[in-house]
C-alpha cells in the first residue's frame, strides 16, 4: 500500500484556487463545491492519482474514498450535486485525466441519493487544465510536507507553472526575498466538519483552520484586523489553529496571514464572512401548510391517496432556510425558502399500502432544526377496486330489471354487496344519480327515481375506495319509464291449422288456431279466451307477431280476443271476441244410390266405361246442406260444389287429358272434415287418336341383348320391342310393313314389351303403333330394318401370317413380339377375331372384297395357339378349326453352369447340359473380344478350346449363346486364366507361328519342317548372319521371364545363336557343338515395358557352309504369374460381383450392395476398382480392404497403400469405421487430386498408412 498522502487541487477556471493534503484515513477533508469547478487528485514524486476510486451521493454532497474497502470518506465535496463540476487525475506519464463510471455504469454525476459508484481514471487524456496558473500566493503557501510529496511538482506538470526552489544558503543567488507568501491551502471547518472557507453561518465551535507554509514562520487569524489565535508552523510545514468565535450574532470577516521570525509579515487571504448561530427556528406553522395529492384532494388531516406526488406547499417560512419532509425519521423531500417566504416539496409516496407518519421541518444555513410539525397519516393505495357483486335491479312493481327494459312503477331499487367503508355510486350515463355507503357487512341498496320523459336510461353502478380508486362500472342496463297505454293490434288475421280464415268466427276441426298481426316492437301481444290467457308473444323488430292457440276438443263455442302490454307494463284496450268452435266429426260418405253420373252425350257411366264427349255429369240429393262436394280424379280434385237447402247437388266435370280416370266423390263440412269418398267410378277418356310412339322411348334387342334400334341383323329369336311413357290401357302393335307381327296392352306405370319371332332369313321392315281403347288406331314410327341370318360364314383359308423376315402361316420361332396377320373374309363388313386358344386377343373389319390385315401384338415369351374366326353381321361365327402354333421368344440367357478346366495345360471353357439352348450358336470371348463360335449338343452343352497355343500372359475368357431364335445373350462373367509357359515343338506348320528372318527369309527353299524341329539352312547367295526366327510376343513390364530353345547341327558345326528381345540382346551368342549334339539355349530377363515385343533367335555366323542347323522346343515361361486358371471367389458366372481385368475390379452386376472383403484375399495387382456403366451401386469399403489390395506410391509418393475408385454419380462409397477385429478406426478427407485429368476426393486412414482415391461425383458416406 503507497503510504505517500493524496492532495487534492481545487480549479476554478483557469487558476488553481486551493490545494490540501488529504488527512489520514479515518478522517475527511472538507470542500465547498462552487459551479464549474475541477477537483484534481494527485500523489507522490510523479503526481500519479489513483487508478480507480469510489464515490458516494449523500444528499447533495459527494464523497469520495480513495482506499478500498474503506468505510470513511477521505474527501467530501459539499453540495457536489447543484453545484456540479469535473473530478479527475495525473496519470504517471503526468497528463490529466478525468474520472468516469467503470463498464457501463451509470455517470456518477447522475447517481441517486444514497448510491454508490467505482470509478476508473479514462483512457484518454484531456486539455482542460492546460495553461492553469496558480491564484496568488498559492504555490508559495504549499508546505514542506507537499514539496516533499511532489504537488508542486504535479502543479507544474498540469498547469505548466514553472516553480523553482533553492535553498536559502544558496551563494548562487544574486537577490534573496524570505517575505512570506500568502496561504493558498487554507481550509476551514465548523465544529461538524463543514467546510467554511467560504463563509457562511454556523452553530458548533471551534472554527479548524489549517493549511501548510514555511517551518518555523507564524499562521496568524484575523478578526478584521484584529489577531485572534496564531500556531508555529511545525517542520512538516503543516499548522492548525482552532478559534472560538463569540456567539453575537454578529457577522467576523476572519482571514490568514503568515510571518517569519525576523517578524515580516506576508499577504493575508481575503476575508471569510462567518456567523455564530446556535438559534433553532421555530417549528413549521400547520396553517401556513397545505398538503394534497396529485388529484388535488386535501391531505392535511391525513388519509388515503391513489395519486403521487403528494405536494406540500408553504409561506410565511425564513428565506433562505431549508425546509424538511419526513416519513417518521427519514427525509424524503426538502427545499430552500424562497425570498418571498413560500416553499414547495413534492413527495413521492412507495406504492406499497402503508400509511406513512409525515411531518416538517426547517434547518437555518448554520444547520440548527426547529421541532416538526405532528405527523399527518397519509397511505398511498393506487389498487382499483373490485366492482359491485350480487347485483339485483328491480322496479317497483317488483320487476327483475337485470337486464333492462321499460318500467312504469318508480323507484328502481338497486341492492348488492362491495367493500366495507367504500362508496357504490349508481350513475346515468356518466351523471351520478345515487349513491351509498357499504355497511360493515359489505351490504348496500340505493333507490333511483327515474324521470317520467319516455327516455331510455343507461344505468350503471361504480365502486370508489377511501383513497379515491374508482372500480371498473358494471355493464350500463338501458331502463325506460313509460305509463302510456299502447295502441291495440293491427293487421289483425285468424287461421286455423287447414289454413281456413276464422276471422268472422266459425268451427274448424285443425289446431293450432294461428293469430298473427303487428303492434309496437318489443310489446307482448296476449290471446284470451274469455278473460283467461291462452297464449302470448313478444313482437318482432319489424313489428309483426304470430301466437299459435291450440283450443280444447270440448265442442263449445270460444270467445277469443287479443290485447298489448308493452314493456312497461301498459296494456291496451283488446280486440272485438270472434267465437271458434272445435268440430271433428267428419260427414258420412257419399250413397251411390243417390248419385247419377253421365257423359256430354247422355251415356250413363255409374258402373264406369269408355267416353269421348266432356263433361262427365255428377248429381246427387239426400245430402246435408251447407257440406261441399268434391269430384276427385285420383287424389286430384276435379270440381266442387255446395249442398242447397233441399239436399240437391251437381258436379260436371271437364276431363282434360285421355286415358284412364278413377273418379270418385266426397263431403266436406263447414269445420273442414272430410267424408271417405265413394267408390271409384273407371272411366276412359279417348277424345282424341293415339299420337305415334316416340323412337326414343323405344328399345329393340335381340335374344343376345344385342341392340337393334337402329336396324340391323340377328340370329336369334325373340326381338323384343319395349318402351316407356306411354298411355295405360293402349294397345301396342309391332307392324311388318302394315303386318301386325306381334301386340300388347300398356300397363298403368307406361310401359309395356312385346316379343316378335321373325320367321324366315330375310329382312323385315318393322314400325311400332298405339291402339286406344275405342279402337281409334294413331300412327306409326318410322319402319327399321332387321335382318334375320342364322347361316355361318364359311371357315377362314389362305391367311398369311408373318414376323416381318420370316413366313409363320404354318407356325414356327419367332423373337418378334408384333405379327402381321392377313387374309380374305367371305364378304366386306364382316369381323375378324384373332384368338389365342379362346382368348381374342385381336380383330378387324373386313374391308372392300373381304380383304383384311391386322397387327398382332404378343406380349409375353411363349408358345401360342393362334386361330383366326369371321363374324358375320348377325353374329354367325365360324373359326378356323386347327391352330398354328407359334412360339415366341425373345430373350437368351447368358450360359450357365460355365467351367475353365486348364489340367491339360491348354484351356478348356465349356458348358454342361442345360448351359444354353438346345443346338444354339455360343460365342466365345477372349479379353472382351469375340473369337471363335461353337454350335451347342441337343442337351444345351458345349465345349470350346483354342485352336493354337497360347501366348504367355493373362486372358479373362466369358461367352454368349444366340438361340434359334436370333436373340443374343449377354456375356457371362469372365473367368480369368494365367498362361504360364507357351512351347513351339514345330510337329506341324499350324503352330509355328514363328517367321523366318534375315537371309534365311530371301532363300526359304533351304528351310522346312521336320517332324518335331525345323531345319534352317541358306544358299550359297545368302548371308546367315543375323536374325534366323522371329515372334511378336505380349510382355508385362516388371515381369521375369525364362526363354529357352534347342537346336543342334551335323559335323563340325560353326554357327553361334542368341536372344534378342526388342533391340536388346538378352542372349548373347552361343557356339552350337556339332555332331549332332544337341544344345540347350535358356536366358533369364526383366521386361521393361508393356505391350508386344520382337523375340528374335540370331546367328552371329555369316559362314556359308557348315552353317546348317535345327531348332525346335522353342518355350517361353512367365515367372510372375503364380498360377494358371480361375480366380475363386469373383470370377463364378452366377454369383459373383467382379472381374478382373488387367490391374482392375471390375463391376459385373447392376445396383449392387458390394462387398471387398470377398475379393481381397482372392486377387493381386489391383490398382482401380471401377462402378461404372451399372447404374446405382453402393461398395462398402475398409481400411483393411485398402491395406490388402492397394499399393504403394500408386499415384503419389508418400510410402502410403494406395486404391483408385471410378464410378458414376448414382454410385454410392460407404467408408466403413470398424475395421475387422482392429475395432474403430476413422477416415479424414485430405482434399482434391487431378490424375491423369480426372479429379478424385483423397481419404486417408487416421491409424494407418492408407489412401483412397475416390472420383469426384460418386456420393461418399461415413460409418
Amino acid at each position: 500500500m503507497n503510504s505517500t498522502p493524496l492532495n487534492i487541487m481545487v480549479v476554478n477556471g483557469n487558476e488553481i484556487i486551493s490545494s490540501s493534503e488529504l488527512p489520514p484515513q479515518g478522517q475527511a477533508i472538507y470542500i465547498k463545491a462552487a459551479k464549474g469547478q475541477k477537483y484534481l487528485i494527485t500523489q507522490g514524486k510523479d503526481g500519479a492519482a489513483p487508478e480507480h476510486i469510489t464515490v458516494k451521493r449523500v444528499g447533495d454532497d459527494l464523497q469520495v474514498f480513495t482506499q478500498e474497502g474503506a468505510e470513511q470518506p477521505d474527501l467530501i465535496i459539499e453540495d457536489f450535486y447543484t453545484q456540479q463540476g469535473e473530478l479527475a487525475g495525473m496519470a504517471e506519464d503526468g497528463t490529466y485525466h478525468t474520472y468516469a463510471a467503470a463498464g457501463d455504469g451509470e455517470a456518477f454525476s447522475m447517481l441517486e441519493d444514497g448510491a454508490s459508484a467505482t470509478l476508473l481514471l479514462s483512457n484518454t487524456a484531456t486539455t482542460g487544465l492546460v495553461g492553469l496558473g496558480a491564484a496568488g500566493g498559492l504555490l508559495a503557501g504549499m508546505s514542506a510536507g507537499m514539496l516533499a510529496a511532489g504537488a508542486l511538482a504535479a502543479v507544474a506538470a498540469i498547469t505548466g507553472v514553472a516553480v523553482a526552489v533553492k535553498n536559502s544558503n544558496d551563494k548562487g543567488s544574486d537577490h534573496h526575498d524570505n517575505t512570506p507568501p500568502q496561504p493558498g491551502d487554507l481550509s476551514i471547518r465548523d465544529g461538524n466538519g463543514k467546510d467554511m472557507s467560504q463563509g457562511g453561518d454556523f452553530n458548533t465551535s471551534p472554527l479548524v483552520f489549517s493549511g501548510t507554509g514555511r517551518p518555523g514562520d507564524t499562521a496568524i487569524v484575523y478578526d478584521g484586523d484584529k489577531p485572534i489565535a496564531e500556531a508555529i508552523i511545525g517542520e512538516d510545514g503543516k499548522w492548525t489553529i482552532p478559534v472560538t468565535l463569540p456567539e453575537d450574532g454578529q457577522q467576523h470577516d476572519l482571514s490568514v496571514g503568515f510571518k517569519d521570525p525576523q517578524g515580516n509579515e506576508g499577504p493575508r487571504t481575503e476575508p471569510v464572512g462567518v456567523g455564530y448561530d446556535t438559534t433553532p427556528p421555530a417549528t413549521p406553522d400547520p396553517a401556513d401548510m397545505t398538503i394534497v395529492d396529485g388529484d388535488g384532494k386535501d391531505l392535511s388531516a391525513g388519509g388515503d391517496s391513489k395519486s403521487n406526488p403528494i405536494d406540500f406547499r408553504g409561506e410565511n417560512a425564513t428565506p433562505g432556510n431549508t425546509v424538511i419532509v419526513y416519513d417518521g425519521d427519514k427525509p424524503i423531500g426538502s427545499a430552500i425558502v424562497g425570498e418571498d417566504g413560500r416553499w414547495h416539496i413534492p413527495v413521492t409516496l412507495p406504492e406499497d399500502g402503508q400509511k406513512h407518519d409525515l411531518s416538517v421541518g426547517i434547518k437555518d444555513p448554520a444547520g440548527n432544526e426547529s421541532e416538526r410539525t405532528p405527523p399527518v397519516g397519509v397511505g398511498y393505495d393506487g389498487t382499483q377496486p373490485e366492482m359491485v357483486g350480487d347485483l339485483t335491479i328491480r322496479d317497483g312493481n317488483g320487476k327483475d330489471m337485470g337486464l333492462g327494459g321499460d318500467t312504469n312503477k318508480n323507484p328502481i331499487d338497486f341492492s348488492g354487496t362491495a367493500e366495507p367503508g367504500s362508496t357504490v355510486i349508481v350513475y346515468d350515463g356518466d351523471k351520478p344519480v345515487g349513491s351509498a355507503i357499504v355497511g360493515e357487512d359489505g351490504k348496500w341498496y340505493i333507490p333511483v327515481t327515474l324521470p317520467e320523459d319516455g327516455q331510455k336510461h343507461d344505468l350503471s353502478v361504480g365502486v370508489k375506495d377511501p383513497a379515491g380508486n374508482e372500480s371498473e362500472r358494471t355493464p350500463p342496463v338501458g331502463i325506460g319509464y313509460d305509463a302510456t297505454q299502447p295502441e291495440m293490434v293491427g293487421d289483425l288475421t285468424i287461421r286455423d291449422g287447414n289454413g281456413k280464415d276464422m276471422g268472422l268466427g266459425g268451427d274448424t276441426n285443425k289446431n293450432p288456431i294461428d293469430f298473427s298481426g303487428t303492434a309496437e316492437p318489443g310489446s307482448t301481444v296476449i290471446v284470451y279466451d274469455g278473460d283467461k290467457p291462452v297464449g302470448s308473444a313478444i313482437v318482432g323488430e319489424d313489428g309483426k307477431w304470430h301466437i299459435p292457440v291450440t283450443l280444447p276438443e270440448d265442442g263449445q263455442k270460444h270467445d277469443l280476443s287479443v290485447g298489448v302490454k308493452d314493456p312497461a307494463g301498459n296494456e291496451s284496450e283488446r280486440t272485438p271476441e270472434v267465437g271458434i268452435g272445435y268440430d271433428k266429426q267428419p260427414p258420412t260418405a257419399p250413397n251411390p244410390a243417390d248419385m247419377t253420373v253421365t257423359d256430354g252425350a247422355g251415356q250413363d257411366l255409374s258402373a264406369g266405361g269408355n267416353s269421348k264427349t266432356n263433361p262427365i255429369d255428377f248429381r246427387g240429393e239426400n245430402a246435408t246442406p251447407g257440406d261441399t262436394v268434391i269430384v276427385y280424379d285420383g287424389d286430384k280434385p276435379v270440381g266442387s260444389a255446395v249442398v242447397g237447402e233441399d239436399g240437391r247437388w251437381h258436379v260436371p266435370v271437364e276431363l282434360e287429358n285421355d286415358g284412364k280416370h278413377d273418379l270418385s266423390v266426397g263431403f266436406k263440412d263447414p269445420a273442414g272434415n272430410e267424408s271417405d269418398p265413394s267408390p271409384v267410378y273407371d272411366v276412359g277418356f279417348y277424345e282424341n287418336p293415339p299420337a305415334a310412339p316416340n323412337p326414343d322411348d323405344i328399345a329393340i334387342v335381340d335374344d343376345k341383348g344385342r341392340d337393334l334400334s337402329q336396324g340391323g341383323d340377328t340370329n336369334t329369336n325373340p326381338v323384343r320391342f319395349s318402351g316407356s311413357g306411354a298411355r295405360p290401357g293402349d294397345k301396342v302393335i309391332v307392324y311388318d310393313g302394315t303386318t301386325p307381327l306381334g301386340e300388347a296392352v300398356v300397363d298403368k306405370d307406361g310401359n309395356w314389351t312385346v316379343p316378335v319371332t321373325l320367321p324366315n332369313e330375310q329382312n323385315y321392315d318393322l314400325s311400332v303403333g298405339f291402339k286406344d281403347p275405342m279402337d281409334t288406331e294413331g300412327p306409326t314410327t318410322p319402319p327399321v330394318t332387321i335382318g334375320y341370318d342364322i347361316t355361318q360364314p364359311s371357315a377362314p383359308t389362305n391367311i398369311v401370317i408373318s414376323d416381318g423376315s420370316q413366313d409363320l402361316s404354318s407356325g414356327g420361332l419367332t423373337n418378334k413380339h408384333e405379327l402381321v396377320f392377313s387374309g380374305t373374309a367371305e364378304k366386306e363388313g364382316d369381323v375378324v377375331i384373332i384368338y389365342n386358344g379362346t382368348i381374342p386377343i385381336a380383330s378387324v373389319v373386313a374391308g372392300s372384297g373381304g380383304v383384311w390385315s391386322t397387327p398382332v401384338n404378343l406380349k409375353d415369351d411363349a408358345t401360342y395357339d393362334l386361330k383366326v374366326g369371321y363374324t358375320d353381321s348377325a353374329t354367325n361365327e365360324t373359326i378356323q378349326p386347327v391352330p398354328v402354333s407359334i412360339e415366341l421368344d425373345t430373350e437368351a440367357l447368358a450360359p450357365s453352369d460355365v467351367t475353365l478346366d486348364f489340367s491339360t495345360g491348354t484351356p478348356v471353357l465349356s458348358g454342361a447340359a442345360g448351359s444354353v439352348e438346345a443346338e444354339a450358336d455360343v460365342t466365345i470371348y477372349q479379353n472382351g473380344v469375340p473369337v471363335d463360335t461353337v454350335k451347342a449338343n441337343a442337351d444345351g452343352s458345349w465345349q470350346w478350346e483354342p485352336d493354337s497355343a497360347l501366348d504367355v500372359g493373362s486372358y479373362n475368357f466369358s461367352a454368349s449363346q444366340t438361340d434359334n431364335a436370333g436373340n443374343t445373350s449377354v456375356q457371362t462373367a469372365s473367368l480369368a486364366y494365367n498362361q504360364l509357359s507357351a512351347g513351339w515343338d514345330f510337329s506341324d506348320k499350324n503352330n509355328l507361328g514363328w517367321d523366318l528372318g534375315g537371309g534365311y527369309a530371301k532363300d526359304p527353299g533351304n528351310n522346312y519342317w521336320i517332324s518335331g524341329n525345323m531345319y534352317l539352312g541358306t544358299g550359297i547367295d545368302s548371308d546367315p548372319k543375323g536374325e534366323v526366327l522371329y515372334r511378336e510376343m505380349e510382355l508385362v513390364k516388371g515381369h521375369i521371364y525364362t526363354f529357352s530353345f534347342e537346336s543342334w547341327g551335323a559335323g563340325s558345326n560353326l554357327a553361334q545363336l542368341g536372344l534378342m528381345v526388342g533391340s536388346d540382346i538378352v542372349l548373347n551368342s552361343e557356339v552350337l557343338p556339332g555332331g549332332n549334339v544337341h544344345k540347350t539355349y535358356t536366358v533369364t530377363f526383366t521386361a521393361t515395358e508393356d505391350g508386344q515385343s520382337r523375340f528374335s533367335i540370331f546367328n552371329d555366323t555369316a559362314s556359308v557352309t557348315g552353317n546348317d542347323f535345327n531348332i525346335s522346343n522353342i518355350k517361353l515361361v512367365d515367372n510372375s504369374l503364380s498360377s494358371a486358371g480361375v480366380l475363386t471367389g469373383i470370377n463364378n458366372v452366377t454369383d459373383e460381383d467382379f472381374t478382373q481385368t488387367g490391374h482392375e475390379l471390375l463391376l459385373n452386376h447392376d445396383e449392387a450392395v458390394l462387398d471387398l472383403s470377398k475379393v481381397a484375399d482372392q486377387v493381386q495387382d489391383v490398382n482401380s476398382v471401377s462402378l461404372e456403366g451399372h447404374g446405382a451401386n453402393t461398395l462398402n469399403i475398409s481400411i483393411n480392404d485398402v491395406l490388402t489390395l492397394g499399393k504403394e506410391d500408386l499415384y503419389f509418393q508418400d510410402g502410403s497403400k494406395q486404391l483408385m475408385i471410378n464410378g458414376d454419380k448414382e454410385d454410392i462409397v460407404n467408408l466403413e469405421s470398424i475395421n475387422g477385429d482392429k475395432g474403430i478406426e476413422s477416415w479424414n478427407a485430405l482434399g482434391e487430386v487431378n490424375v491423369n485429368g480426372t479429379v478424385y476426393n483423397v481419404y486417408q486412414s487416421d491409424s494407418h498408412d492408407v489412401e483412397l482415391l475416390i472420383q469426384q461425383g460418386i456420393q461418399i458416406q461415413q460409418q
